[in-house]
This record gives C-alpha cells, structure tokens and sequence, in this order.
C-alpha cells in the first residue's frame, strides 16, 4: 500500500512540475567579460578595471590597465494577447487585438570601457563607462491601437491615435569609479 501511495505522489508531483524561467532583471550579474564569467563577484575579488562598477574600492588591488570591449544582447521579445478581456468585444477599449506579437530587433551591441591608474600602495584613480543594456521593442502593427481616448471626451483627442510601428526603446548608461584618498593613519 505505502508503494501505490509513494508512487501515486511522486506521479503527481511530476505531472505538476512545470520549468522555471527567470531572468536577473534590468540589471546584469556583472558588467565586462570578467565580472560576467564570474557573476558579479568582482564585488569582492577584483579581476578588472570594469570592477569599478561593482565596488570602486577594489580597484586599489589593480595596476594601471584600460580596458574596452563589448557585449552581445539578444533578448527574445514579444507575448500572445488573448480575447479574453474585460470590454464588451475582443477589439473593444483597453484591449489588445488577439494575435502573438514579436518584437522585430534582435540583437543589441553593449559597450563598456575602463581606466585604472595605480598612484601608490594605498591609492587608485580610476573610472568605469557602460551601457546597463536596455529593453527595445519593435512591433510592425499599432499594437495599442484601442487604447486611445472616447471621441468627444478630450478636445483634440481624434489626434492621440496609436500609431504602427509601435515601441520603445530604453537605453541606460552608467558611470562608475573612485578616487584619491587619504587612508587614515
């Protein structure tokens, strides 16, 4: 009997099981090759200038180095909308039409460069530049289409009609870095 039932919940705990997709939100792990391959812990344990990002008081274990380089970002973008929503009819206000939506761009370059000047045993200069990667959206059709005010309820509200293509892009630039200090005596 405790056979069938072992059996019976371990069956049903497979067929519950679904996949895990996550992502590490806006912002990366790392930032450069190097923080990335170790998943940011250049917070603690400097490997490159680009650690500037990260923890700028690490850069005094560094000698005097540049660095520049880039990464590829391809995320996959887009979503399904149902006819599921709340208005009266599938193209109704505040809906999407149904259909799956893609997003056209594919492929996004990230640059980053880094400078580091050892001055002493206790001291660094040092500076950090690069793009935090960003969320572009592409869709050919005017996606938001329904979303546009009642005719009549706003003066000039014929005019804020969406428009194809429809999108967004965020692009996001950071700067990081230290600078000389007077270690206490």
């Amino acid at each position: 009997m405790n056979t069938i039932k072992g059996t019976a919940t371990l069956l049903v705990g497979a067929l519950m099981n679904t996949p895990a997709l996550a992502t590490n939100g806006y912002l990366a792990p790392g930032y450069g090759p190097v923080a990335k391959g170790m998943a940011g812990a250049c917070v603690a344990l400097v490997e490159s200038a680009m650690c500037a990002a990260h923890n700028p008081a690490t850069l005094v274990d560094l000698d005097t180095r540049w660095e520049v380089g880039a990464s590829l970002f391809a995320p996959d973008r887009g979503f399904v909308a149902d006819d599921n929503a709340a208005s009266p009819s599938p193209t109704g206000p505040a809906s999407v039409p149904p259909g799956r939506y893609d997003s056209r761009n594919k492929l996004f370059l990230i640059p980053h460069f880094a400078y580091n000047r050892k001055l002493d045993a206790d001291t660094s200069l040092g500076v950090a530049l690069g793009g935090n990667g960003g969320m572009n959206t592409d869709y050919d059709s005017a996606v938001w289409r329904n979303f546009a005010p009642p005719p009549g309820m706003f003066p000039g509200a014929e005019t804020l009609q969406a428009s194809s293509p429809t999108g967004v892009d965020l692009m996001q630039l950071f700067l990081g870095g230290n600078c000389p200090a007077t270690p206490p005596k």
